[in-house]
């Protein structure tokens, strides 16, 4: 998934408890990691934690995309004085 550059949420389930596979599974982008046997509650919990993630990402992503766009806007001397301007320095 990570190959197809694919941004779903992903709950692992799995029969095996071992530290190194939920490692590998967390490092690979899953948001929630569970053992069987689980509870539906828990299931319906991680599902539940994973969308509302999802949602603020895409929000803090399509802001940064909007924010990237008005920077792009932006001419060559604007960004300039910009640069200048987060470093502390006044736009005079």
């Amino acid at each position: 998934m990570a190959e197809l550059d694919l941004d779903i949420p992903i709950v692992f389930i799995t029969g095996r408890s071992d530290v190194p596979t939920s490692v590998r599974a967390m490092k690979a982008g899953a948001l929630e990691f569970l053992r069987k046997p689980f509870h539906d509650a828990e299931l319906l919990d991680a599902i539940a934690k994973a969308i509302e993630r999802h949602r603020e990402t895409r929000r803090c992503r399509a802001e940064m995309d909007e924010l990237n766009g008005l920077y792009q806007s932006l001419t060559r001397r604007e960004r300039e004085v910009m640069a200048l301007v987060v470093t502390g320095l006044l736009n005079k």
